[in-house]
């Protein structure tokens, strides 16, 4: 299948361009192989980008990662949002169910969203995980955020240091009932090899625990 029959405008996208991989938000789907894309961008800079140039393109449903390869096709700025354009050169293929292991742990985070006025960007909520992997994170807060929020997630572990990461939500699901909280999914954005390597080895690490728990029972 080719990306515009499953891809929906507003979906967030992994890009490896290179050895750089970033996440970034489809835009708008201009023909069947051609789309818009928020800039890719590390740390806030823009990545320099040569028409040609090819990534590989990631997006997530329950059921499988898909994946397919793109080219620069363009860049430019519209209404003072930087956008590049890229067009699609093979078809969409599902590779695997799941990118990387889910961890179930429950850990305390803080949550301080990065975008709003000056108030909203002051304020911090309390969530806690459901399940960490290396790609992001399920949540419990009692407060929502919209899909495509920018959000600073600093997450206590288990022996009391805190990792702090820079996310946005991919979705939040409304609780049945009013006084439950919510499900959120928060995707690591930009994160570095070391963040990487860090998540890794830290899930590595709770699995060899709690197999060590199970063997003792």
């Amino acid at each position: 299948m080719y990306f515009d029959e499953i891809v929906t405008i507003g979906e967030i996208m992994e890009m490896q361009i290179g050895e750089i991989t970033v996440k970034t938000k489809l835009q708008d789907i201009l023909d069947d192989r051609r789309f818009l894309v928020f800039h890719p961008t590390v740390k806030g800079v823009p990545i320099s980008l040569t028409r040609g140039d090819l990534a590989k393109v990631c997006f997530y449903r329950p059921n499988g990662v898909f994946s397919f390869e793109a080219s620069v096709a363009d860049w430019y700025v519209k209404n003072d949002i930087q956008l590049c354009e890229w067009k699609a050169v093979t078809e969409v293929t599902k590779f695997q169910r799941r990118r990387s292991y889910r961890l179930p742990i429950v850990l305390n985070v803080t949550l301080k969203p990065l975008s709003g006025n000056d108030e909203e960007r002051s304020k911090t909520y309390r969530a806690k995980t459901i399940d960490i992997s290396e790609d992001g994170m399920l949540l419990s807060c009692f407060h929502s955020f919209p899909p495509g929020t920018p959000i600073s997630a600093e997450v206590k572990l288990p022996d009391m240091q805190t990792r702090m990461f820079t996310t946005e939500v991919l979705r939040c699901e409304t609780p049945f009932n009013d006084n439950d909280p919510h499900n959120m999914v928060l995707l690591f954005l930009n994160c570095s090899h070391h963040d990487r390597a860090f998540l890794a080895r830290f899930i590595m690490r709770q699995q060899i625990i709690a197999r060590k728990k199970g063997s003792r029972k």
